[in-house]
């Protein structure tokens, strides 16, 4: 049986996304090569591609088309090969025959004619063609109107800093920054507390975290308790930490901002423990790990420096520690509400989070209340009255233009590009970027150049530009800093050390910038006690209580 090269094409470009629909752009396949129905559809993936700069699903063409399109178990460059080398002889067959035809006339000026075309024709189709180069002197007016620009001021979309802007000019179309936070800004526990590892045996975290082999027990707070296996195990350095003691007698030492699982009776939340007070309830599991109960904190009190690990657990980002669920970002949703503010469109992209926390972030920026006091129900009177006020502003003018895509299942880029397809955000922020799966069962050392490539490719395709924020933690930052390297546009580390994280300061670090002359670690405040984020000894960024967002959208009620 033939093999139908036509058909294994549309399915090879599908399968292998943008990278395969550019490198059969690259050598030189047409509409005019692809035969039957085939060819139909290859013009349309060129039109949609035009239009949406993304490829369809083959289901979708499938449908559209009414025939399938299958694997034919050759490679992309064969079956490119294949399909050049018969529109070659069918080229040779029909010159060839005019050829001799114009012989039978005895015209030797057409039969030249005829020789030269074909040859031409012949040229014009390679099996080997693999890209156009460009001149040198091609477009360089190109550079003077960038230059104008930035003695203008121009630049792309803003963040909050303006010496950061200054390094890159803002944020560019089709461009990927990194925002890593070093190890020492991580969430962590102390290495003797006890974990339940899925073989039955209590084991420290240092020791689960040396053995890198364990699994361990989560839950998603809804009384699912499974196991699971981590896909980081990490050491994050020697912290100063405080010990928690519960009504029942358990106890368990971290760092003052780990996250514990919250209820006030009506909802769940993960909140820092420094957030928390005597007689709030905090999620635990019973004696027989098959569910989800509730215990009051006691007290907390400073136990000094401890050497502290950490786990990073797939979908719900916590574990159970002395029989206690813990928890495993700022930045993102700073820099989205700033541009937001600034009357950019954002999809902001959060494996981690739920859109109820996001919410709660994104409010104590938009209201300068103070966030610790919001979580732990202390803002009084006052605030109280401005939080409902703010909310009321913002559902009364239908605001538009600040998505989110929070904590799903199985949150993967096909997901993601049909979000941006969907709704055409100008900027596009990726939260905990490293949980996003670009195929299945892989490691985080093996899904991140996966993922930092399609993150690339994401910003070029969509000429939006992209923010990733991401963990150096010590399985991923071997990975991190070789693929950072060649795929990102913009590095930025976040670093803050014990001192600064008192302090209520951040250091951003640029290690990569693509344009930009001045390069030198900046200082920030990261107080969220009184919502101040601005850099050091500079004027706070736009304030958002006096805020008018070009993004209102009159008749709509889905604001965030």
């Amino acid at each position: 049986m033939e093999l139908d090269y036509d058909g294994g094409l549309i399915y090879l470009i599908i399968d292998g996304g943008v990278d395969a629909f550019n490198q059969v752009k690259r050598m030189g396949v047409t509409k005019e090569h692809v035969k039957g129905n085939a060819g139909i559809a290859f013009d349309f993936l060129f039109q949609y591609f035009e239009q949406y700069k993304q490829l369809p699903g083959l289901e979708f063409v499938v449908k559209r088309f009414g025939r399938d399109f299958k694997s034919i178990d050759t490679t992309l460059e064969y079956t490119v090969q294949h399909i050049m080398k018969r529109h070659l002889y069918e080229l040779e067959v029909s010159g060839i025959d005019q050829i001799i035809q114009a012989l039978e006339t005895h015209d030797s000026e057409l039969v030249r004619k005829l020789i030269n075309e074909l040859y031409e024709k012949l040229n014009e189709v390679s099996t080997d063609k693999a890209y156009k180069l460009k001149s040198m002197f091609q477009e360089l007016d190109v550079v003077l109107d960038q230059y104008h620009a930035t003695q203008r001021g121009e630049s792309g979309i803003e963040l909050p800093w303006p010496t950061l802007n200054g390094w890159c000019m803002g944020l560019q179309p089709g461009t990927l920054t990194y925002f890593l936070g070093k190890p020492s800004t991580g969430k962590c526990i102390d290495g003797d507390t006890l974990i339940l590892c899925g073989d039955g045996v209590y084991r420290t975290i240092s020791d689960v975290v040396e053995r890198k082999s364990d699994t361990v027990y989560t839950c998603d707070l809804y009384n699912k308790i499974y196991i699971i296996k981590p896909s980081d195990y990490i050491f994050s350095g020697i912290k100063n930490c405080v010990e928690l003691t519960l009504l029942s007698g358990k106890k368990v030492t971290c760092t003052p901002e780990h996250w514990f699982a919250f209820s006030d009776g009506n909802s769940i939340s993960w909140v820092p423990l420094e957030n928390l007070k005597r007689g709030d309830k905090i999620a635990m599991v019973d004696r027989s790990y098959t569910k989800i109960t509730w215990d009051s904190i006691v007290n907390y009190h400073a136990v000094g420096c401890r050497r502290v690990y950490d786990l990073s657990i797939p979908d719900t980002h916590c574990f159970i520690a002395n029989d206690i669920v813990v928890h495993n970002s700022w930045a993102s949703i700073i820099i989205a509400s700033y541009a937001w503010l600034k009357g950019h469109s954002v999809l902001l992209v959060s494996p981690e989070m739920r859109i109820s926390e996001i919410q709660e972030r994104f409010l104590a920026i938009n209201t300068e209340l103070s966030y610790k006091n919001m979580v732990s129900g202390e803002l009084g009177t006052p605030g109280e009255e401005f939080l409902k006020q703010r909310i009321q502003e913002l559902k009364t003018l239908n605001y538009d233009g600040l998505w989110v895509m929070d904590e799903i299942e199985d949150m993967n880029p096909s997901r993601i590009q049909a979000a941006i397809h969907d709704y055409n955000p100008e900027l596009i922020v990726l939260d905990s970027c490293y949980d996003i799966q670009m195929e299945k069962g892989l490691t985080r050392i093996e899904n991140m150049p996966l993922l930092s490539k399609w993150m690339r490719e994401l910003g070029k395709s969509t000429k939006r530009p992209i923010i990733a924020m991401s963990q150096l933690t010590d399985d991923n930052l071997a990975a991190l800093s070789r693929q950072t390297k060649w795929d990102a546009n913009n590095v930025i580390e976040m670093e803050q050390t014990q001192d600064m994280l008192d302090d209520k300061i951040m250091k951003l670090i640029p290690k990569k910038v693509r344009r930009g002359a001045k390069i030198e670690a900046l200082t920030v405040f990261w107080d969220f006690d009184q919502m101040r984020w601005h850099e050091l000894n500079a004027k706070p960024a736009d304030s958002f209580n006096d805020f008018v967002n070009v993004n209102a959208k009159q008749g709509s009620n889905d604001w965030i």
